[in-house]
């Protein structure tokens, strides 16, 4: 059996469940039905889920699987994926798709950011001056942001620069987590609003 740590379930829960606590069971049909795989449940067993708040949580699970490997020159390869009965996904393709995902949810939160700038804006007619992110969201949180946003998908800090009083940079290192390269997701907003 493959042993399986999943992070920030809170994204799945159902709308309404704030203080309600993640049950197995419920952990167990969310994997079962994480987006772009199709986990048979009999192939899913959870061992334990802790509560990290009222909006996050993390199941151990155990998921039974196949995988397809392949011999190339000398070395062994895993290149499959057994997903669902007799149903493979390639492991590129998997990480592609995670890598999407993680992608997609760094957008989202740097929106979020934005949303709670452009409100700080309305009320202080300017962009708030901060030095990092951490700072920035000391100031946006809980008036302006509904929560606090201070890393990527990767868990690992973004970047906020106030270029003018009118224009701002909020930067993720992206997947190779290092600033200042091609996979970088960069929002950069504002205007003249004079």
């Amino acid at each position: 059996m493959l042993s399986v740590g999943m992070l920030a379930l809170a994204a799945l829960l159902p709308a309404g469940c704030a203080g309600h606590q993640l049950t197995r069971g419920e952990a167990r049909n969310i994997l079962t039905n994480f987006p772009g795989l199709k986990l048979a449940k009999e192939t899913i067993y959870v061992e334990h889920v802790s509560q990290l708040d009222s909006s996050h949580a993390v199941a151990e699970a155990d998921l039974k699987t196949a995988f397809k490997l392949e011999k190339m020159g000398e070395q062994w390869t895993v290149t499959e994926i057994r997903v669902d009965q007799g149903q493979w996904i390639r492991i590129d393709e998997l990480y592609g798709r995670l890598l999407e995902n993680q992608i997609q949810r760094t957008r989202q939160d740097m929106n979020l950011i934005a949303l709670g700038l452009e409100r700080y804006r309305i009320y202080n007619a300017r962009y708030a001056d901060a030095d990092n992110v951490t700072q920035l969201m000391e100031m946006l949180y809980p008036r302006f942001v509904f929560k606090m946003i201070v890393e990527d998908a990767w868990a690992r800090p973004m970047q906020y620069r106030l270029e003018s009083a009118t224009r701002y940079t909020i930067i993720s290192a992206g997947p190779d987590g290092r600033f200042a390269t091609d996979d970088d997701i960069v929002l950069t907003a504002g205007k003249d609003f004079s």
